[in-house]
């Protein structure tokens, strides 16, 4: 894109016209189709809901093609009924197994763990282990109707609005750090989403306050070894797994 100038009258101020385009684009929702998303699920499609057209993701997962987000704000429309559901909002993805995750819990309105924080690794929801008042939040759903759901992420900071209010603040991401990907979740469960609008910041906004000391309990398990596949023949008669034949290499995991 070619970059020009352009005066703004009564002030001359000279604005990049290449920026102020950037800038309108980032703040186009992105629709719901094929060409912008990889979408899959047991049942999806885009149709019009209550004044919106809306994408219904049931069971699946929407993943915005070339998005590359870090730091910045993630805004959109969800809607869904009083049922057993967890539709979330997944960002800094490093692969579709490796990401950052948001999650609502549809059935549970007004109770203290209406929003959960938790990253998601290998494919693997460490909800277990990011339970509790540091990782859970209270909302207040309006079924059936388009509530607006705003993250805000700055560093290793991130605040999840609802309806304008803010209903949780993570001091400390724990997932990936890099830029990545952004999507939208409904798994299990099913919800609609409207009005995707992503606008990328390039760096952590300034007054954001720094990071608070690590609060997790010194009996976590924090590590743990993980061998390649053997057979469980190999281990009658052993009580020590470092004695196990079977297994040529351990990696080590952790939270």
């Amino acid at each position: 894109m070619k970059a020009t100038t352009t005066r703004l009258a009564g002030f001359g101020v000279l604005l990049p016209l290449a920026v102020v385009a950037l800038a309108a684009a980032a703040s186009t929702p992105k629709p719901f189709d094929t060409s912008a998303w990889a979408i899959s699920g047991a049942e999806w499609r885009v149709e019009p809901y209550r004044g919106h057209t809306a994408l219904l993701l049931r069971e699946g997962a929407a993943w915005l093609r070339g998005s590359r987000f870090q730091n910045g704000t993630i805004e959109f429309d969800i809607a869904f009924s009083e049922v057993s559901g967890f539709p979330g909002i997944a960002f800094r993805a490093a692969t579709h197994d490796d990401y950052e995750l948001f999650y609502l819990r549809e059935n549970l309105s007004g109770q203290p763990h209406a929003t959960q924080y938790t990253p998601v690794l290998h494919g693997l929801y460490a909800w277990q282990i990011y339970a509790g008042p540091a990782w859970e939040a209270t909302a207040r759903w309006t079924y059936d109707r388009w509530m607006h759901v705003k993250l805000v992420v700055s560093g290793s900071r991130a605040e999840l609005y609802v309806d304008g209010d803010c209903v949780q603040i993570i001091p400390r991401l724990r997932g990936p750090e890099g830029v990545g990907e952004v999507g939208v979740i409904a798994a299990p469960g099913a919800a609609r989403f409207a009005n995707f609008v992503v606008r990328p910041a390039a760096e952590p906004s300034a007054g954001t306050p720094p990071a608070i000391a690590d609060s997790t309990p010194t009996s976590i398990v924090r590590t743990w070894r993980v061998s390649t596949p053997f057979a469980e023949s190999l281990m009658t008669g052993v009580a020590d797994l470092a004695a196990v034949p079977g297994p040529a290499t351990w990696d080590t995991l952790g939270i």
